[in-house]
């Protein structure tokens, strides 16, 4: 699957993301979203695009909304948080480490995983 070199603009997170639905179905729209670290929830369908919404839009500054190209096809529609807002972002140290919008971007985006406490005696 080709994948942009672009970075995600510093202090932006993922609020949606876009397919066209030229090139994409709602079920590969989804298949994409997942195999590539991102929720894959319900579809929302316009004319021209298939949205997966990741986060809500009214917890994003409304003047700081950008269209980010991830792969041919694919746009990612990028806000910077409001100041208090839940982030769903995994961390704060945004390695620049690595290549892909898989690696880059799922370092921030995915749920942390459960950790297992153990007894100690």
């Amino acid at each position: 699957m080709p994948t942009s070199k672009k970075r995600l603009p510093k202090g932006l997170e993922i609020q949606s993301l876009a397919f066209d639905n030229r090139k994409f179905t709602p079920s590969q729209a989804r298949s994409w979203a997942a195999s590539h670290g991102f929720r894959a929830p319900a579809t929302d369908q316009t004319e021209n695009r298939i949205r997966l919404r990741q986060r809500a839009p009214g917890s994003f500054s409304k003047e700081t909304f950008r269209t980010v190209t991830l792969a041919p096809g694919v746009q990612a529609i990028v806000a910077r948080p409001k100041p208090g807002s839940v982030s769903t972002s995994k961390g704060s140290s945004k390695k620049k480490s690595g290549s892909g919008v898989k690696k880059r971007l799922s370092k921030w985006f995915l749920k942390p995983k459960k950790r297992s406490r153990k007894r100690r005696k």
